[in-house]
């Protein structure tokens, strides 16, 4: 039973192929490219929070040292 099992396994191995065409190669219709409204939207975004929190975060550190030194 057990040696039918093993040789059905090593079988099923040697049916499966390597490798397997998932889709046909085509050649693209029209230019891929960057969407340059959503990345400076994104960069505006992520720049105003990096602003205020260091603005913030050096405040707080500021009154940190202050309470410190006291």
């Amino acid at each position: 039973m057990a040696k039918q099992l093993e040789t059905q396994r090593i079988q099923v191995k040697e049916d499966t192929p390597v490798f397997t065409i998932i889709k046909p190669v085509s050649v693209p219709i029209e230019r891929s490219k960057p969407n340059r409204p959503m990345i400076l939207i994104i960069w505006t975004f992520l720049g105003g929070i990096i602003g205020v929190g260091m603005v913030f975060g050096r405040t707080f550190v500021l009154e940190m040292k202050e309470k410190w030194n006291e």
